[in-house]
């Protein structure tokens, strides 16, 4: 949350399931953190797919993803500036890593235009670059009305939402860092 309010992510949605009164009051004992905080509990787990569709109503029109448990040291000003400039309703925040076999591959064209998603374990036989999805996404609201007008159930974001919007024309671009993400 520090890290958020440093880039100057000052409206923050956190969307929690297990354990969620202990976030509740980790988030209260500590001011939230100087930052406008609201967080949606889950009655039932919907994964982060699911999570995000169901708290669409209080996503701003530009949002970034950021997993609980992830560990970073990227510059978010940058690539909200990256997503802006390329016009695109999604930007994955990819890169190399040390362990591709057992990572969810992304397929560019040579515009970082996203043009398939490989999720591990890969069916694919044929030579994948080794370009894994590190998890932090920008995403444009609207981007996501093409599910949810078809009111598909989704859970996995990377496995089964990504997939759907990539397929129903959604335009989504690679963003490639050597920045720190774990």
């Amino acid at each position: 949350l520090n890290i958020l309010k440093s880039h100057g992510f000052n409206n923050i949605l956190i969307l929690a399931g297990y354990k969620s009164d202990k976030i509740h009051q980790y988030i209260k004992s500590n001011n939230d953190f100087g930052l406008k905080i609201k967080i949606v509990t889950e009655n039932k787990p919907l994964g982060t797919g699911g999570a995000i569709l169901s708290a669409y109503k209080y996503l701003e029109k530009t949002f970034l993803v950021v997993y609980g448990d992830t560990i970073f040291d990227i510059d978010l000003k940058r690539f909200l500036q990256f997503h802006k400039r390329s016009k695109k309703d999604i930007s994955l925040f990819v890169h190399p890593n040390d362990h591709p076999h057992d990572s969810d591959i992304i397929e560019v064209d040579d515009k970082n235009n996203v043009i398939a998603l490989h999720p591990y374990p890969h069916k694919s036989k044929k030579y994948l670059k080794n370009l894994v999805n590190a998890a932090l996404y920008m995403i444009q609201k609207e981007s996501l009305l093409k599910v949810l007008e078809k009111k598909i159930k989704f859970s996995d974001f990377f496995k089964d939402l990504l997939p759907k919007l990539l397929q129903l024309g959604t335009r989504i671009t690679a963003y490639n860092s050597p920045e720190y993400i774990k």
